[in-house]
Order: C-alpha cells, then structure tokens, then sequence
C-alpha cells in the first residue's frame, strides 16, 4: 500500500509508516481487511482516516470504531 505515502516498515509486511509535512508519523498495522492506526496527533490521525473512508472518492469501504482504548 503506497497510498498516501505509506512505506513498509523494515521486513514486516503488515506494518507501515507514514510521515506527513507537518513531520507527525501515522503507523498502520493491518490484517486481512483490519487497520489499527495510531499518530501523536489526533487530529491528523482523524483527518487521514476520513480521506481514506471517503466513498465520493471511491477509497476504501469500511467503518470508522472510534479510538482503541488500553
């Protein structure tokens, strides 16, 4: 996945990064058809999410489950 400048991280496959021109990094786990993203900056993570999930630009299908909690 190169979209949006996702870059794999090392040798793992299911894990990339991506560093915008603000300089915040957005990681991306994923598996089969799951994401998990975390970024320092919520509102760059969120803003990134809504352009993937938005359907008038035909990017990808799915559902936004509010943020992951420990």
């Amino acid at each position: 996945m190169e979209w949006q400048g996702f870059k794999t991280v090392s040798f793992e496959k299911s894990m990339r990064c991506h560093q915008n021109t603000n300089g915040y990094k957005i990681m991306m786990g994923s598996h089969s058809d799951d994401f998990c993203m975390c970024s320092i900056n919520h509102a760059c993570l969120d803003k990134f999410i809504f352009a993937m999930l938005d359907s008038a630009k035909g990017r990808f299908e799915g559902t936004y489950q509010k943020p992951l909690h420990l």
